[in-house]
């Protein structure tokens, strides 16, 4: 897996291609004294506010946030696509277990996405 995606509370996910960077670009690490090479950026989605870290299965996304859940589908042409979405208010970062995605939501409950 060539990519690496991360939400933000400015209302957008950010999908990055961590083996392309862009030249002579360089950003301050979470030090803010030392830079690094900046990676090319593939998409750039309004997912809505979210400090949940986006979860990669395959070539989908699964993004949890305050304004609920969606699933996109990144294809070959590093074109996004939404397949689902679902209202809630998620602050976890979901997890895969057996096939199952789950998800903990602010209203206390532990969702499970799959079959049973």
């Amino acid at each position: 897996l060539q990519y690496c995606a991360f939400s933000a509370i400015d209302g957008y996910t950010y999908i990055v291609d961590q083996r392309s960077l862009v030249k002579d670009s360089l950003v301050y690490g979470p030090d803010s004294l030392h830079q690094y090479p900046t990676p090319r950026l593939v998409a750039k989605l309004n997912t809505g506010s979210s400090i949940a870290t986006p979860l990669f299965i395959g070539n989908r996304i699964l993004f949890c946030g305050y304004s609920g859940l969606k699933i996109y589908e990144i294809n070959t042409n590093e074109i996004c696509s939404e397949l689902s979405s679902f209202k809630g208010f998620f602050e976890s970062t979901p997890f895969v277990r057996e096939g199952k995605i789950y998800v903990a939501s602010r209203n206390g409950f532990l969702y499970c996405l799959g079959k049973k």
